[in-house]
């Protein structure tokens, strides 16, 4: 097993966290009185009978395994009191940093590595145990002791393998131990090519494609991008907001530039054609620069990376890290109102005339302070918060001044979140909103001096009223309270009365129709249940698409125990991403009810029940397919086919069973894409005659004819005579029907 595999099975909290006592099984060169009897007693079963980590600041290794070439390599790091400790590897007269994970996996190696037995002095054969010619040998020094390892041939028992720690003793290991420790220069050298953290930057660079974007560390806090602004000599607005997300996406492309295959200078030099140059500058230490392009030698899906400072390093990386790196400084001009995240944000103030709204985080919730003082859900300020971050502009000109009037002023506080001398830095972002100019308002941002034009439903969102204190239930009765019910959606009108237990439809009209009453309960149910997912705005607007409502739903309530008898008009318009515009004519104002309420009120309230039909209560049947026919009669308790088979039949009458309406699409006369005049599908039925009924009983005809989609289902339009309404019924079933009819 390499080491790299053993290191990811190491990865978790618990064993990293126990690799204090990190490993040892090198030849140790000890001055045994500097050991404390308690490390002795506690490791009398270890290779190494001391093992602390933190002290740990040196490791050589000469590996000289069988059948291959011999290779060596330090490990080092600064001593316990350094800032930090970052690991470093020496291979080849060239210093790379280390992989911090493998160096901890094969230090764990060492603190683990148990004595399966000792060798006497007696009876040690340094020529036949393979010390005297190690395939290993380690030097680990952990402060004032040095530890020497040597690692020999498999023992004659072959239980494990031969290990001498020199200046102690010939011991057995196991084999799993050793491979625990021995790891190879290229597994050591760290995978990671960015030498740092975006927290440690005080300035980003990028050059080449997409143009010189220079992003500086910003006056004003925030966490990864939205910290930053653009810099002097940038393609950008200078001193002006980077957009935090589009500058986040670069940060992520640079955590994802792990080498995936190690390159030599003259490889490197040969292959890199740079399309994208990036400088770190980092707040402390010499500028970083990256140079990113070029076909990676024999892997082509991969590109090249040359780290020309700090150090030299080349490698190949994922293509997909380019993308982000290669937008132009347009895309990352901020056009929003305000940089804080939604989380980070503690404190919320708009101010408009003699009219406020001041919320501050509290607990779980906010305290509403001004309009007045109350606790609201953090969902609901939450909520707000979103829509204000979210909210974008377009940029305006420096010289662009706002009209006269009423000016709405907005404070918001976040938290930093890179705690300085235990505190958390805090950012104030001011803005000045103006009255509307031609359909637009004019935002400054005070942070940065930029300025953006928004429109009048985003300006809605920021006028402090009361909206965020009203509930959002906003009706709350029974489906039983509900008399009449109007559905108006453009020329389509719905109506039914509800007597209770009785439901009549009153539109439309036309014979043989009736109140579907599933359909109709859900609808009435969707009504009475009323709720809003968030109040929006005092004012209807014209993006709000309510001046033609796509839907008005009329409603009588009678009295009930618990409310008086209302009416109520709900109007639905346009679609928002979290969902549908809507007004209700007992309350002002304009909510957001979820997307899904649409589908209560789309659907026909029109009976499917007078389409059905049972073949059982049929004396005889008729499928006409214009070309083909099938007649079956009854005989006794079976329908036959003539000339067919009673099994054919069978199947026949069980799709004639399924051939059930999915929805009335319609009343009153087909349309003319429902193909009615040259249908696919004709049925005739004589219904049996009940002894007891002098009439003879109707013929009935069910029409099946164009094809199309309801709800993105295949379909057939059907009618049945007798019944004014056009269905939908399952294209599939018809399909099967014209199979068994026109086949052989």
């Amino acid at each position: 097993m390499k080491l790299a595999e053993l290191a990811r099975r190491h990865t978790s909290a618990a064993v990293l966290a126990g690799l204090a006592a990190v490993s040892s099984f090198y030849v140790l060169v000890i001055d045994r009185d500097s050991l404390t009897t308690q490390e002795l007693e506690a490791r009398k079963n270890r290779l190494l009978p001391a093992w602390r980590t933190d002290d740990v600041t040196r490791i050589e290794v000469q590996l000289s395994p069988p059948g291959s070439g011999p290779t060596s390599y330090t490990l080092e790091r600064p001593p316990p009191d350094a800032t930090q400790r970052m690991w470093n590897l020496t291979a080849d007269g060239t210093k790379y940093p280390a992989d911090e994970q493998i160096v901890d996996s094969m230090m764990f190696g060492f603190e683990r590595s148990r004595v399966l037995r000792e060798v006497s002095a007696a009876s040690v054969d340094r020529a036949g145990f393979g010390l005297a010619s190690p395939r290993a040998r380690f030097s680990i020094k952990m402060g004032d002791l040095t530890f020497v390892v040597l690692i020999g041939g498999v023992a004659s028992s072959q239980e494990g393998i031969y290990a001498e720690v020199e200046g102690r003793g010939v011991y057995v290991i196991s084999k799993g131990d050793f491979e625990q420790m021995e790891a190879q220069p290229d597994e050591l050298r760290s995978r990671k090519l960015v030498p740092y953290m975006s927290t440690e930057l005080d300035a980003l660079w990028l050059d080449g494609e997409g143009g010189a974007r220079k992003f500086e560390r910003a006056p004003w806090t925030g966490g990864r991008g939205s910290g930053f602004r653009f810099a002097d000599g940038s393609e950008g607005p200078k001193g002006k907001r980077v957009d935090s997300s589009r500058l986040d996406q670069v940060l992520v492309s640079l955590g994802k530039m792990q080498a995936e295959k190690f390159l030599d200078k003259a490889a490197a030099e040969a292959s890199s054609a740079p399309k994208v140059t990036i400088t770190m500058v980092p707040k402390v230490g010499e500028h970083g620069v990256l140079e990113i392009g070029g076909a990676c030698p024999s892997e082509p899906a991969l590109i090249v990376v040359v780290r020309r400072a700090p150090g030299f390093l080349a490698a190949c990386a994922p293509k997909g890290i380019l993308a982000a790196l290669s937008r132009p400084a347009a895309e990352f001009a901020d056009d929003g109102m305000i940089g804080a995240t939604v989380d980070a944000i503690t404190e919320l103030t708009i101010e408009r005339g003699d009219r406020a709204l001041d919320m501050a985080r509290s607990g779980t919730g906010f305290n509403v302070r001004k309009p007045k003082e109350t606790q609201i859900e953090a969902e609901v300020g939450n909520e707000l918060l979103t829509d204000l971050i979210e909210a974008r502009g377009d940029a305006a000109s420096e010289d662009a001044q706002m009209a006269e009037g009423l000016v709405t002023k907005m404070r918001v506080v976040s938290q930093g979140p890179i705690p300085e001398a235990g505190v958390h830095l805090e950012r104030v972002e001011e803005l000045e909103i103006g009255p509307e100019q031609e359909g637009r308002h004019l935002v400054i941002r005070k942070e940065d001096g930029a300025k953006l034009w928004i429109g009048s439903a985003t300006y809605a969102s920021l006028r402090p009223s009361d909206l965020l204190l009203r509930g959002t239930q906003i009706l709350s009765r029974k489906s039983t309270d509900v008399t009449e019910l109007v559905i108006q959606r453009g020329t389509s009108r719905q109506a039914l009365k509800q007597a209770d237990p009785e439901l009549t439809l009153v539109e439309p009209k036309g014979d043989g129709l009736g109140v579907d009453r599933a359909i109709a309960n859900r609808a009435m149910g969707a009504l009475v249940n009323l709720q809003a997912v968030r109040w929006v705005s005092e004012d209807v607007l014209p993006a709000h698409g309510l001046d033609a409502p796509r839907f008005v739903i009329e409603a009588k309530l009678g009295e009930s125990e618990s409310a008086p008898a209302e009416t109520v008009t709900l109007k639905l318009g346009a679609l928002a991403d979290d969902g549908v515009y809507a007004t209700i004519s007992k309350e002002t104002g304009v909510f957001l009810v979820p997307r899904a309420l649409e589908e209560a009120f789309e659907r026909s309230v029109i009976s499917r029940e007078a389409f059905r039909f049972d073949p059982s209560s049929a004396d005889a049947l008729e499928v006409d397919l214009g070309t083909e026919k099938a007649s079956l009669t009854r005989d006794g308790r079976q329908l036959r086919w003539k000339g067919r088979s009673d099994a054919r039949a069978a199947e026949l009458e069980k799709e004639l069973i399924a051939l059930d309406a999915l929805i009335a699409v319609g009343a009153g006369a087909p349309e003319g894409d429902h193909g009615m005049d040259a249908p696919v599908l004709k049925i005739t039925i004589t219904p049996r005659k009940d002894p007891e009924d002098a009439e003879l009983p109707k013929v009935v005809t069910l029409t099946v004819g164009a094809a199309g989609t309801y709800d993105g289902v295949p379909i057939r339009y059907a009618r049945r005579s007798g019944v004014d309404a056009t269905y939908a019924v399952s294209l599939p079933t018809v399909r099967r029907i014209l199979e068994l009819v026109g086949g052989k």
